[in-house]
């Protein structure tokens, strides 16, 4: 199996690896640079994750309220759509660009879908509403954070 090359030429003077560091030629010496994160990156992935949190929330109380059990079919959508979430966010996690914008496609493309289920959701209880919304605002407001600065300069790529 070919493991790509550790390090990775991204200006003629650095070089950066997977993890995120990177190094810099400074003369003959090679000198570590890190990139230290932001406590705002911290706590944008900390909203992603309690959005899916609440989405999970969601679901149980639904099914608490209309007094049905759950079918396979709902169960398995909805595990599959919450590792999906889940890799998405492990991904920003480690800094990937890549999985910061599908997120944001897929947050804003279902937007229309889950504000009515919000209103429905209000509708049918307060509470259950509030979960819903919060499941819906929680990751919007991690994304606002993962989309301004300081951390959005952890996507950027150094340029030449």
């Amino acid at each position: 199996m070919d493991r790509p090359p550790p390090f990775y030429l991204s200006h003629p003077s650095l070089l950066a690896c997977h993890s995120g560091a990177a190094l810099e030629l400074r003369g003959k010496v090679m000198v570590a640079l890190t990139m230290e994160r932001p406590r705002q990156f911290g706590l944008a992935t900390a909203l992603l994750w309690a959005g899916l949190a609440f989405s999970g929330l969601s679901l149980f109380l639904g099914f608490r309220l209309t007094q049905q059990a759950p079918t396979s079919t709902a169960l398995i959508a909805f595990f599959f759509i919450f590792f999906l979430w889940s890799i998405l966010t492990i991904k920003i996690a480690d800094g990937r660009n890549w999985a910061r914008i599908t997120y944001l496609i897929l947050t804003v493309g279902g937007l229309p879908l889950n504000l009515s289920i919000v209103l429905a959701d209000f509708r049918d209880s307060p509470v259950f509403g509030l979960v819903t919304a919060a499941s819906v605002l929680l990751p919007i407001a991690g994304l606002w954070l993962l989309f301004t600065s300081p951390c959005k300069r952890l996507f950027q790529r150094p340029r030449p």
